[in-house]
């Protein structure tokens, strides 16, 4: 190559690593799995530096403010107790769930990182993380995880159902006690309790988003 050639050529190289690295910067998916954590995300899906976000719930949070996917989720019929014209979830573990055609599907379009965030203590983060983990496990799909475990004073069922539930994680799962929160800083109220839990696990997963 002739020198006045080479030179002609230093500013494509020179701009060469950096339009490599913007080509092959990894995909970042947030699935948020339960009402709870989907209405916490819901608020902050502005603020959070990820390429999407799906919820997994019973109604779409009102809040989200960015393009979402929305999948429709509720427990079924046979989790349910019936008196007098209205239901009540049974306490009591359910058999295995199976996913949903739509959700494994978008779960599977996920190409990337893949954050999966559920508040356990009620039926759906309790009992649908593992299928959803098992399932992305399976598709040798990048997952992390980042769920909590609820207060005592939202039900002993709960609770011990929740702990059961974390205690089957595999990989790269990390778990919040909310109970913690209580012990650091006294008997709190409702209120006060689960504002300081969401910003406990929000600031968890704005840690991990960098």
């Amino acid at each position: 190559m002739k020198r006045r050639d080479f030179v002609k050529s230093l500013p494509i190289l020179a701009v060469a690593p950096s339009i490599l690295s913007y080509t092959q910067k990894e995909e970042i998916h947030l699935v948020a799995l339960g009402t709870a954590a989907s209405k916490m995300i819901g608020r902050s899906s502005d603020n959070l530096k990820v390429d999407s976000i799906t919820f997994i719930t019973d109604k779409r949070p009102r809040t989200s403010k960015m393009n979402c996917e929305f999948i429709q989720f509720t427990p079924p019929h046979s989790a349910y107790d019936y008196y007098g014209g209205h239901r009540f979830l049974k306490k009591e573990v359910p058999m295995q769930l199976e996913l949903s055609d739509q959700i494994k599907q978008q779960l599977y379009n996920l190409q990337g990182r893949i954050i999966l965030v559920a508040a356990l203590g009620r039926f759906t983060g309790t009992f649908m993380y593992s299928p959803i983990t098992n399932y992305l496990d399976s598709k040798g799909l990048i997952t992390e995880g980042l769920c909590s475990l609820p207060f005592e004073f939202e039900g002993d069922f709960w609770r011990k159902a929740s702990i059961k539930t974390a205690n089957c994680f595999q990989g790269n799962q990390k778990v919040l006690d909310f109970e913690q929160l209580r012990k650091q800083k006294g008997n709190l109220s409702l209120r006060s309790a689960f504002k300081e839990a969401d910003e406990w696990l929000m600031g968890e997963l704005m840690e991990r988003l960098g």
